[in-house]
C-alpha cells in the first residue's frame, strides 16, 4: 500500500513503471 501512495505523489513519467509496480503488489507476473 505504501509502495501505491509513494507512486502517486511521485508519478512515474513512464507509466509501464506503474503497471509493474501494480503487478508486484498483486503478486502476478504475468502482467509484464
Amino acid at each position: 500500500m505504501e509502495v501505491i501512495s509513494y507512486t502517486k505523489r511521485h508519478f512515474p513519467v513512464n507509466r509501464l513503471q506503474v503497471n509493474v509496480i501494480f503487478a508486484c503488489e498483486k503478486g502476478d507476473r504475468n502482467t509484464f
